[in-house]
This record gives C-alpha cells, structure tokens and sequence, in this order.
C-alpha cells in the first residue's frame, strides 16, 4: 500500500484498501490514513458482514512540503492497517466510519470489496505491488499421503534489496506441513519494467484427509531495503530505509483423492511413491540363538514418513524371534515429491532352529503414477546356521552302551589367589619418626609469598586503572563534542553527499550524547525524525552507490535535513 503524502497542513481521513479483490483463504489490507493528526480510538476491529476486520498496527511519516507560495510545510500522516479476510464469494461492502480526530467527527467512504475462490494455478504477480509473497506447487490433484514439493518466492522492488527471511509459517490441520530450507539465493528479475530481488524456499507437505484441501496464506517476515519512496532524480527519501515486513502469500487449493480399496496388499502400510530395496546380513555363518543384523535400505520418490518397515515374511514364527526394527531418516536425504530420498531401517532377528537361508522382506506401496498398488520384494539370503554347542548341558558318566551311569560329576569350587590384593597387617605396628610438617618449614612460607606478592601487584594496577577510567584524582574532561558547534558545520559541508552526511552523523552522535536519554523515552515527533536522518545517513555512507554518494545533496535533501537538526536543537536547549 503506497500512501499520497499529504500536500498541506489540513486535516483528512481517508479509508483505502490495498486490493478490491481478496481469494477464500487470503487476507489483504484495509488502511485508515489520517493527515496531520492522529485518532482518538483505534477501533480494534471494524464490522462488516461477511468480513473479518482486525486492527494491526500502525505507522507515521514525515515530509516537508512547499506550497504555492514557496513556503515549507511540516506535515505528517499517520496509516492504521486493519487484516481483512472474507469465507465465502460474492461481493461485500465496508460501511462509512466516523472517526474522532482532535475532538472533530471525520466520516471515510464505504468501500466495496470482492471474495472470490482461486482456482488451482490461479497466480499472478502483481509488479505494481513494492513486495509480495508467492506460494506454488507444480501438483494440485494428488493423493492421500502423496508428498508434493511447495515454493516460497519472495518478491522485494529493487535489486538486491532483501538483506534476511525467517523461517515461514504455513498451517493446515489436515496437511502435514515439512520444514522449509534455509538455503537462500538473492536473484534479480525484471516484471512489467521494475526491477525486484527475488528468494525462494523449498518445502513439501502431503495430504491426511481426502476431499478439497486449502493451504492457508504463508507468512514470512523478511528485512529489506525499502527502495519505494524515491524523491526526484531517483534517489530515496527520509523514509526509505531498512525495514522489516510481515508478507502474506496467496492460498493454494488441492484436490486430494482418496487411496483406492480394491488391490490393496496385506503388507500395505500408507506409503504413496516409487521405492526400491535393498537387505544385507550380518552373519551369515552362526550358531542357533545368535542374532543377525538386517540392514535395510530404501530409495525412491515418496513419502518415507508413511513408509513403515518391511514386512518379514516367515512362515513359522516359531522358528524366529523378531524385534522392533529402528527407521532411520535423513532431513538432508529426504525426498519432497520429485527428488529421490533415501530411508534405513536397522532389524534384529534370531533363529530357533537350523534354516539354511533368511525369508524374504517386503515392502508394499501406492504408485500414485500407475494409480495402482505395488510390491517389492527381497531374494532370500545364504545361512549356515548350526546346533548351539554352547547350551550343552554337562554330562555325566556314561555306563555300558551309551547309559547313563547315574554319577553327576561336579567342577571343583574356585581356589582364591590374592597375588593381587593387599593382605591386611596382623602383627604388631611399627612406628617410625617423621619429619616437621609443611606449614613449620621457613620455606614453605617464602614459597606461599611469590604469589601472594604477584597478585597483590596485579589488583594494585587494576585499581589504577579503574581509578583513572571513573575520573578520580583529575578534572573529569567532556568526551564528545559540542553538539551546537558540529550543527554549525553541517551547514557549510554541502559539496557532496558523503562528506555532507559524515556530518550529520557526527552531530547526531553528540546529539545523543548530550541528551543523555533513550531514544524511545524521547517525544514521537523527536524519534521519528533522527530515526529518519539517522537511516538516511546509514544509507548514503555504507549503502549507497558511488554516484549517490559524490553528487551533491539536493535542495530539498539539505531543507529537511536543517529542519530536524535545528528541532533536535531546540529539543536539547
């Protein structure tokens, strides 16, 4: 939303709204812009049938103006924004609001506003727009369960203007919504003859739910330079400077199709892709009751977060002992719908009995390409599996033809060896002399001393110079200078731009030294014009281009800059 500035010192009110036409799922932006004053009571929400109205925020400009006369005028305007969201299509009205400013009634015009439902691939860019946020998917018919790949482009007016985004925030509670990448790459495009920077970040979700699926508005804060108020000759007003925005995307409608019934495998668990397998053992040659360790890994296009482990297809459980195989996923080897992923699963098996190989795994999966239900299924392995030898009980005597005598023999009890404990003395103690302690020898103590002294010496020179920092024992000397005196040369260092605002930096160093007060403790009209100077001079010393900065500063530039200098003055006096 790009406000007019107001042209003369009179007060107005105006209601505008960003867009007259608003999609299901969306929000846009309604703005009560007041000039040259400020309203009594924000309204917290505005009443409308049909509509959703919520206060926001707002935000207050400055701008020295020149009349017919050639006389400059302060004026300044102050823009309330209200979120407004529609549920159902047609057409709606925002009814005519008065307002109180300074004690007089102020009545906005009734605006009228569409609602209407996007259709799949209904997107467009807006270049008239000074920044936007647009949300894609290359798929919007899919299936239950089927991942498919979203996009997060950010648009900001200007090359090179977005400085950082933070993580978005996109909800639907029938959507399973995974994370977005941090991978950022600034590009620079040109829609309908103005140049923009242009982010973009990749996610995926997939579907829990059958039927229509609205992907609500993405919100994604993002810092950038604001180059949309520009004064003549192309370059940036007061007001242009660093600033973050909370961007709003478009909604994305899916059709979701449920799986079908028919065809549908035993093993089927509600993976939606294309997967191939493959199973390694550990060992090969063992013993009845020695553990194997299945290794499984699973690559494809699909959703592994619905891919459970394969099945272990054994006839008689009885002659397997199976545990809780462990899946393992990762984030950077995911796959978002289009790129190939990869999954393991780690299984312990132990077998009961001789077997002279391991059953087979399989895996069942919906191909939503095909549209039919698929299997794949691993070739048995090798084993070499013989009687436990371990478990032998111990045998007794044997008699005549193999019998058992009846005679258990029994090892012999452990004889204790002590070679390696100490014995405890049982004889009689014997005493020997011993020399003075520590604490009775002289040089036990000259030895305490050294660094005694050395840390003595240490806490003497810290306390001088705490001393010095805080001023005692000399006249305390001022360490800024003369606010007044730098207001002075500002004025006659208008050759270029950089030199010009080095100045102006400097005397709003002193400014801010001299005042001795936060700024936010500072009277609005105070803080909003050194916070305007300030950024200006940010910009044209460490962000500018070499042009801006070595031309001389305009007329206009140098007026607004003597009008906050000298308030800033008259602040501090």
């Amino acid at each position: 939303l790009v406000a007019q500035q107001p042209t003369s010192s009179s007060t107005s009110v105006t209601g505008l709204l960003h867009s007259r036409k608003i999609a299901i799922g969306e929000k846009g932006i309604f703005a009560i812009l007041v000039n040259n004053g400020t309203l009594s009571e924000i309204p917290k929400a505005i009443k409308a049938d049909g509509l959703t109205i919520e206060y926001q925020g707002q935000n207050t400009n400055l701008s020295v103006v020149n009349n017919s006369a050639g006389q400059s005028i302060r004026t300044n305007q102050t823009q309330y924004y209200f979120k407004v969201s529609g549920e159902t299509e047609g057409t709606f009205t925002i009814p005519p609001l008065t307002l109180d400013v300074r004690s007089k009634a102020y009545t906005t015009q009734a605006a009228e506003l569409i609602i209407f439902k996007r259709k799949a691939g209904d997107l467009t860019l807006d270049a008239s727009k000074p920044y936007f946020l647009r949300l894609t998917s290359p798929k919007t018919s899919i299936y239950v369960n089927e991942i498919v790949p979203l996009e997060l482009t950010a648009f900001v007016r200007g090359r090179n203007s977005i400085d950082d985004i933070d993580p978005p925030s996109l909800k639907n509670e029938d959507m399973i919504i995974k994370p977005f990448q941090r991978n950022l790459t600034q590009e620079n495009l040109t829609l309908d003859g103005y140049d923009f920077s242009v982010v973009k970040i990749q996610g995926s979700a997939f579907p829990l739910q059958s039927g229509e699926q609205v992907l609500q508005q993405a919100s994604l804060n993002c810092r950038f330079i604001d180059r949309s108020a520009r004064s003549g000759g192309g370059f940036r007003s007061f007001f242009a400077n660093l600033q973050s925005r909370t961007l709003q995307s478009n909604s994305l409608t899916f059709s979701v199709k449920p799986l079908p019934k028919e065809g549908k495998p035993a093993t089927f668990s509600g993976a939606v892709g294309q997967f191939d397998m493959e199973i390694k053992a550990s060992p090969r040659k063992l013993q009845i009751g020695d553990p194997i360790s299945i290794d499984i890994t699973i690559e494809g296009v699909g959703n592994f977060d619905r891919l459970a482990a394969p099945t272990f297809l054994i006839k008689n459980p009885d002659k397997w002992r199976t545990y809780e195989a462990r899946k393992i996923i990762d984030p950077n080897e995911q796959s978002d719908g289009v790129v190939s992923g990869k999954c393991n699963f780690s299984q312990i098996v132990i077998p009961l009995s001789e077997t002279s190989e391991l059953p087979s795994f399989e895996i069942s999966y919906f191909n939503p390409e095909t549209e039919q239900y698929e299997s794949r299924q691993s070739l048995p392995i090798p084993l070499d599996i013989s009687a436990d030898t371990r478990a032998a009980p111990t045998a007794g005597a044997t008699g005549v033809n193999g019998q058992s005598s009846g005679v258990t023999s029994f090892a012999s009890p452990p004889v204790p060896n002590f070679n390696d404990i100490l014995y405890i003395m049982k004889g009689a103690p014997h005493f020997r002399s011993i020399q003075a302690s520590l604490h009775h020898r002289p040089l036990f103590w000259f030895i305490q001393l050294i660094p005694l002294i050395l840390l003595s010496w240490i806490l003497g020179i810290a306390l001088i110079r705490f001393a010095k920092s805080r001023g005692f024992g000399a006249e305390k000397k001022e360490s800024h200078a003369d606010y007044e005196q730098l207001h002075s040369q500002v004025k006659g260092s208008a050759s270029a731009r950089a030199g010009y605002y080095k100045k102006i930096e400097e005397c709003l160093t002193a400014w801010q030294q001299q005042t001795k007060q936060p700024l936010n403790s500072q009277p609005n009209t105070i803080a909003v014009g050194y916070n305007a100077l300030n950024s200006r001079c940010q910009w044209i010393l460490y962000g500018a281009p070499a042009t801006d900065r070595n031309a001389p500063p305009t007329d206009r530039e140098t007026t607004e800059a003597n009008q906050i200098l000298s308030q800033l003055s008259q602040h501090l006096r």
